[in-house]
């Protein structure tokens, strides 16, 4: 587990609760994923492939704001997610089955635990992407969603950018099939199946 100092800590702290009170803001006056944030082509994305699976449990790292819990409610018969942060744990409660406050290096669950696991905006948060890619692929039975935005700068709490070939290859090194999409305006969006170890 990746031992974080602690103003990291009171900075992705404070990161959740502004993200947290701003989301429930947006979603009081207009309830609709679209307003949230300006990522709703991403979210709507995800959801759309989401509901195109026909599977039981679902692992969300990073879960934040529950944008695709809201959406797929009782799709799947069991959904958990893990955050770094006690704002978002508590803030998801309400809409996952499990929550819990670890990192993703070292995720606490059994080998192959769950169907479907989603990993959105998250790997360009990660020190290192291809362990974390390993330990999902661990975790997850069947396939990973994974998403991060198509920028060429980097923004507080980013540690890498991507562009489509980057993605692609980084993603090349723990999984066999994936398919990389580039959603508009500015997202990459990758369909990674499990298949043999490598």
């Amino acid at each position: 587990m990746i031992t974080y100092n602690l103003k990291e800590l009171e900075f992705y702290e404070q990161c959740a609760k502004k993200d947290s009170q701003h989301l429930i803001d947006l979603l009081n006056k207009s309830p609709t994923i679209e307003h949230a944030y300006g990522h709703g082509l991403r979210i709507n994305f995800i959801i759309s492939a989401l509901k195109q699976l026909n599977e039981n449990s679902l692992l969300d790292i990073g879960f934040g704001g529950c944008f695709f819990e809201m959406a797929l409610k009782n799709h799947f018969k069991e959904t958990t997610g893990i955050d770094l942060t006690t704002s978002f744990c508590s803030y998801g409660k309400k809409y996952l089955d499990n929550t819990l406050r670890t990192d993703w290096v070292s995720l606490p669950f059994k080998d192959k635990a769950f169907d479907v696991c989603i990993w959105s905006e998250g790997p360009e948060h990660a020190v290192n992407c291809t362990d974390v890619f390993h330990e999902i692929k661990r975790v997850t039975k069947k396939c990973l969603i994974t998403s991060v935005p198509d920028w060429s700068y980097l923004i507080p709490g980013h540690l890498r950018t991507f562009t489509q070939e980057s993605f692609q290859k980084e993603l090349e090194k723990v999984f066999d099939k994936i398919s990389v999409i580039y959603v508009k305006p500015e997202w990459l969006v990758a369909l990674c199946i499990i298949g043999e170890n490598k």
